[in-house]
């Protein structure tokens, strides 16, 4: 069982993290217009890179991401960019950052990062191949 000095500890030690990061995401979100980021994910092979690399940062929740993945669709990317997006933010939010640094080490972190980045460019581009 956690104490409160070991919560408070570690929600001292996590907050500027969390602060940062929400911060980029939200100035990113608001910068980015989605036809914009559309149009570099367009219906080629590099969509799906960028697209897993825009994920890392970008994500903050999936309230906030299907639409703005919705708008990436609408606006032409490929379903296996908007995939790589999707499998890219959710493990690297920066809640579950956040979390896993209080429990993990960088790297631990940086491993499950670059996992996740490259799987999502793995399912992303065979999810392109098999649609087309």
């Amino acid at each position: 069982m956690l104490t409160a000095r070991q919560v408070l500890g570690t929600l001292a030690h996590n907050w500027p993290f969390l602060v940062a990061g929400t911060l980029v995401a939200a100035v990113l979100q608001w910068k980015l217009a989605p036809q914009r980021v559309a149009a570099w994910l367009e219906r080629h092979r590099k969509g799906v890179p960028l697209a897993a690399t825009l994920g890392l940062p970008l994500y903050v929740n999936t309230d906030a991401s299907l639409p703005l993945v919705r708008a990436f669709l609408d606006n032409g990317a490929s379903a296996g960019a908007a995939l790589a997006f999707l499998i890219t933010g959710a493990g690297t939010s920066v809640g579950a950052v956040a979390g896993a640094l209080a429990i993990a080490r960088i790297r631990v972190i940086t491993l499950v990062v670059g996992t996740l980045w490259i799987g999502a460019i793995v399912f992303g581009l065979g999810f392109d191949l098999l649609a087309a």
